[in-house]
């Protein structure tokens, strides 16, 4: 089979041209780092990547005045006390159609 890197100035060659590169690519990458902080230091202004607090402070308003505008129910309180007949006895959630416990559960 081939080598893909050979002994000597090769090789040396070779891990010269990778270390500038991770190099650059470090400093690449710090310099990112350093403007996205930049862009994030002052969250409240008015840039496009900012966070809009006025919107969501509007928004919270207008769900608090929809909540407190919105008018009670009607409650049909037979319906209630319907559901409330129906409704099983505590600890007899496991019964079948016919009001029966099962055997396990007796």
């Amino acid at each position: 089979g081939g080598v893909l890197i050979e002994d000597g100035l090769g090789s040396m060659m070779f891990f010269f041209i990778m270390d500038f590169f991770m190099v650059f690519l470090n400093s690449f990458f710090v310099m990112g780092l350093q403007r996205l902080a930049r862009q994030l230091q002052n969250p409240f202004s008015s840039d496009f990547e900012d966070v809009a607090v006025l919107r969501d402070i509007i928004s919270e308003i207008m769900s608090v005045r929809r909540i407190l505008a919105a008018s009670r129910p009607e409650v049909d309180h037979t319906e209630e006390l319907k559901m409330e007949e129906q409704q099983p006895a505590l600890g007899h959630g496991f019964a079948h159609a016919g009001g029966q416990l099962r055997p396990d559960f007796a």
